[in-house]
């Protein structure tokens, strides 16, 4: 035990010494020593990957930097008054004049080798200058612009050309909804965005414009409008000026002017911040000389302002460097001292049970004595986690209410469960839930399964519940995403290895209900801040759709109430495949497992609700007050972001727990549930002479080396831009985990599956997941759903076919479970042998 309180003693000091802050954004521009050379009133700036090019049209010359020096080369003749697009690692420059005429052409500019290459792509359908150019979705977009040099008006008109096809052809899209030229393009989240620009007004006189358009190829999850979309009007009008796209929903606007009928342009000093998922404009003043027809390009973490003019006409020569960065400050004593007593009970539980832990088979299951309350409160935080407390509010923000719309089938899907198929796994006396597997289906089912599925606890769901509540704690005390996982991930090795599974049960029933109460707090306090409180709430998301919780269409690219109703029935059936929810049944004295089903599905309709309640309350308070956003943020951490703002003391310290206690539930019940797979199915498995003793060993140190690579898994997960980590979580869970829930029901709900099918099965659903991932338009919500049809289709009728050793089915399937009355008696008759596939 003083090793356990050394290393205990260790994390807790760690947490100790780094400060936890709230965080707020400013934006820093200082001058940069980034040099261009000098650029003339005609010079071009932008990106060519991560070279900055220089393009002079009037001079045709395009320079590079080479070796800290601008290398130029001389061109026949470039197009003036082009739309450029940068691509990954190509520029596209699009019409423009040519031998003083409107011009189709459209070249791509590359660098190959130490040269410059300027190459064809397919003429346009008419000549354009000035329009918007754009790389978006595998295809290049020119709309607006001027269609003759002598033009009194722009144009609406929109064009594709999809560098993919096999036609080699432009698409004619539909029209612009206003007729614009010289906008400021860029693709961000999603949507292709046309912002501000230059239209002709009745008298036929040139003036910037306000408004902001969008297209997007699939419509906002809960709606089914695609193509273009007005939004929400720059707060000016405003033309020339720079776009860039920051965090994961921002876009930065900066300098331009604003021309006006009969008046003098004016140039602005405003920065504009766009956020997208609320449809929302905020506005920062800062400190420097206004300028126009500027470029802004990234180097590293720093975007440069460079060329333009100022309000005098002068060229700007200066290059200014501009960063987002964040002012930190101190939580008050008393939040932190509720993180630090949350960790000391964490503590606590996990030494309370350690004296418990004498033989294996405590360790694994409780002695199978569990209060059917607590299992199922267990069972209920260890499907929950960090998913449900901060992926799916912000999800429910960033779309609607459709990814909680499944909660409907828990109800219908409860009886199943509590009746029929949690009794039929109890009644078997295993330890290991690929116990079943063996005896229904083969050794090789037994084992691929255990594999799979402690390579979906490991590279899935520890990674990415661990990451969620770090990704918080970075928003709200600044402490790097890395430390914070680690320190997590640390914790919860602990008391886990230490505490066993009673200790996994115990402080999942606290962790449980801190989830619980912290979507309640955020979804209160969310409405209360708001002007009107529940009006605005209402009014707010009515007006953005939000309140759309059921979708039907025939168009499979949406997120279709179909898929959510299926998969919530599929998932009941999860229990069979995850070896740490099938732990909480065979936990449960075989008379409460209805019980247990009932308080799993009361946790699951209640946190599913209050789930969508809250992302709703965080969607009305951001969309109110744009201005609280934090604009380098992830989706993810709108729910930290929100505590840090609006809580008051001591609630902020008791949500920041329960965002560690959302993710620490699960984390704890992978790891002890991975240690029994490897001791029961490998260890006890094939060793001839297998000791409790070992075997307990074995665990322990098993849950030690499972809590080092989860980690590792996480670390890697938190170096990868993800615009949403629900969304990863649902194409691993189809990759990882859809194949083997197929073979469960087919175990359970048919006789003629054989092993040879249900291989067959598996297979099938790890290529479909793939296909559909990679080259389908399908939504991402129904990846686990095709995932186990395709499953259970070729998994069945291939058993048909492929030839399968005769079985002894009693127990093993909904047809051939024994009565209640001959439960006891069949079942300690019963014990689980190795059957050969």
């Amino acid at each position: 035990m003083s090793k356990f309180y050394k290393q205990l003693s260790f994390l807790l000091c760690l947490m100790c010494f780094v400060p936890l802050n709230a965080a707020d954004q400013h934006l820093i521009i200082e001058p940069s020593d980034f040099s261009f050379g000098s650029l003339s009133k005609n010079s071009l700036v932008y990106q060519l990957g991560e070279i900055p090019v220089i393009i002079d049209p009037e001079n045709n010359t395009i320079s590079y930097k080479k070796n800290n020096s601008w290398e130029a080369q001389d061109f026949t003749e470039l197009p003036k008054f082009a739309a450029y697009a940068e691509g990954v690692d190509k520029i596209y420059i699009v019409g423009g004049i040519i031998a003083g005429q409107q011009s189709k052409k459209v070249f791509d500019l590359s660098l190959v080798g130490d040269k410059l290459q300027l190459n064809p792509l397919p003429d346009m359908p008419h000549g354009v200058l000035n329009a918007g150019a754009s790389v978006f979705k595998g295809a290049l977009y020119v709309c607006g612009g001027l269609e003759s040099v002598y033009a009194n008006e722009a144009s609406k008109k929109a064009i594709r050309y999809n560098f993919s096809s096999d036609t080699k052809a432009w698409e004619k899209l539909d029209d612009l909804p206003e007729a614009v030229y010289s906008p400021s393009v860029i693709e961000g989240f999603e949507e292709l965005l046309f912002i501000g620009g230059k239209v002709f007004d009745q008298a036929g006189v040139v003036v910037s414009t306000n408004n902001v358009m969008g297209f997007r190829l699939a419509p906002i999850d809960g709606q089914i409008k695609k193509g273009w979309r007005e939004l929400a009007p720059i707060p000016q009008t405003l033309s020339n000026n720079c776009v860039a796209k920051l965090g994961q929903s921002h876009i930065l606007l900066l300098g331009g002017e604003s021309i006006k009928s009969n008046e003098k342009s004016e140039l602005s000093k405003q920065v504009y911040f766009y956020h997208n998922m609320s449809n929302t404009w905020m506005t920062e003043s800062v400190d420097m000389e206004a300028r126009t027809n500027a470029f802004l390009i990234k180097q590293n973490d720093t975007f440069l302002l460079c060329g333009g003019r100022n309000s005098e006409g002068k060229i700007q020569e200066k290059v200014l460097g501009i960063q987002v960065q964040r002012v930190v400050k101190s939580l008050g004593a008393i939040d932190y001292a509720v993180i630090v007593v949350y960790f000391i009970i964490m503590a606590g539980i996990g030494v309370f049970f350690a004296k418990k832990q004498d033989t294996a088979e405590e360790y694994a299951l409780g002695n199978r004595g569990v209060k059917w309350w607590a299992a199922g409160i267990s069972m209920f935080a260890t499907a929950a986690s960090s998913i449900s407390f901060m992926a799916i509010p912000a999800l429910v923000a960033a779309t609607s209410l459709v990814h909680v719309s499944g909660v409907l089938l828990i109800i219908p899907a409860f009886f199943v469960s509590a009746y029929l198929t949690y009794p039929l796994l109890r009644r078997l006396k295993i330890t290991s839930t690929f116990e079943y597997m063996e005896l229904r289906f083969g050794k090789s089912l037994r084992i691929v399964g255990s594999i799979q599925n402690i390579t979906y606890q490991l590279a899935g769901r520890m990674s990415v519940v661990m990451l969620l509540p770090a990704l918080a704690i970075s928003a709200v005390t600044g402490l790097d995403i890395m430390l914070s996982i680690l320190l997590m991930g640390g914790l919860t090795t602990l008391y886990t290895c230490f505490g066993g599974f009673e200790a996994v049960i115990w402080s999942d029933v606290m962790q449980g209900g801190m989830m619980l109460l912290g979507l309640l707090i955020i979804a209160v306090f969310g409405i209360w801040a708001l002007p009107e409180g529940f009006t605005t709430f209402y009014e707010v998301n009515q007006a953005n759709h939000k309140l759309n919780a059921f979708l039907f269409s025939s168009d499979m690219s949406l997120p279709l109430f179909i898929f959510f109703a299926l998969n919530t029935i599929i998932v009941q059936m999860n229990f069979v495949s995850d070896q740490s929810l099938a732990q909480r049944i065979l936990c449960t004295p075989e008379k409460d497992v209805p019980k247990l089903a009932g308080a799993m599905t009361a946790c699951s309709i209640v946190v599913a609700l209050l789930a969508g309640f809250a992302g709703l309350s965080l969607f009305a308070y951001f969309a109110t007050f744009p201005d609280k956003m934090d604009v380098m943020m992830k989706n993810d951490s709108m729910v930290p972001l929100f505590i840090v703002q609006q809580l008051p003391v001591g609630l902020v310290g008791l949500i920041i727990a329960a965002l560690f206690a959302a993710s620490m539930s699960t984390l704890s019940s992978s790891m002890n549930s991975c240690a029994v797979l490897i001791s029961e199915d490998f260890y006890k498995r094939f060793s001839k002479n297998p000791d409790e003793q070992k075997a307990l060993k074995i665990m322990k140190i098993s849950t030690f080396a499972l809590g080092a690579i989860g980690t590792s898994s996480a670390l890697i997960l938190s170096r990868i831009d993800t615009p949403a980590l629900m969304q990863v979580w649902a194409e691993i869970c189809a990759v990882l985990s859809g194949g083997f829930i197929g073979v469960a029901i087919l175990g359970v709900f048919t006789r003629r599956t054989n092993c040879g099918g249900a291989v067959v099965g598996v297979a099938a659903s790890i290529i479909v997941s793939l296909l559909l991932k990679n080259y389908s338009t399908i939504h991402w919500s129904s990846f686990a759903v095709f995932s186990t049809l395709s499953c259970l289709f070729f998994g069945y009728f291939s058993s048909f076919i492929l030839p399968g050793k005769k079985r002894d089915l009693r127990g093993l399937t909904l047809w051939d479970m024994y009565p209640s009355e001959e439960d006891d008696q069949k079942s300690a008759n019963l014990e689980p042998k190795a059957v050969e596939a």
